[in-house]
């Protein structure tokens, strides 16, 4: 455990401030020691590390199909049957990935935009009251 400095005064508490922290990595409490993310600086480093991530999952995923003897289509059409659902948790489900639908379209738009080069920012218009302060002229 790191030693919490102790200031005599508010100058070297202020002398402190600068000195940069190490920082860590973010954990979701009660989470494995595998599932550290971990922080990086570059972006392409963590897009790679998130990809091998990605990755590891996926495989995960179709370990866990095999060993249980089913498809992915099976789980999908499961799930699709609302007889094998209370009626509250069939809308939960509904509602769940109606948002999930609609999130993954606006991403989707977004990138769109994005590749296109249409992404503009949007400028605060000057109302009447800002102009109004104006120092008159003559």
């Amino acid at each position: 455990m790191a030693k919490k400095a102790e200031f005599t005064n508010l100058f070297d508490m202020a002398s402190d401030k600068g000195k940069k922290k190490e920082k860590q990595g973010v954990v979701p409490p009660g989470a494995p020691e595998k599932a550290k993310v971990p922080i990086v600086e570059n972006l392409d480093e963590a897009f790679a590390k998130y990809k091998q991530m990605h990755h590891d999952l996926q495989d995960s995923i179709e370990r866990a199909f095999e060993k249980a003897k089913i498809s992915p289509q099976q789980v999908e059409e499961y799930m699709a049957n609302p007889t094998h659902f209370s009626d509250e948790s069939w809308k939960t489900i509904c509602k769940t990935k109606k948002e999930l639908d609609d999130k993954l379209s606006q991403l989707v738009r977004r990138r769109e935009k994005k590749k296109k080069g249409q992404v503009k920012i949007k400028k605060k218009k000057k109302g009447f009251a800002t102009r109004k302060e104006w120092l008159q002229m003559g």
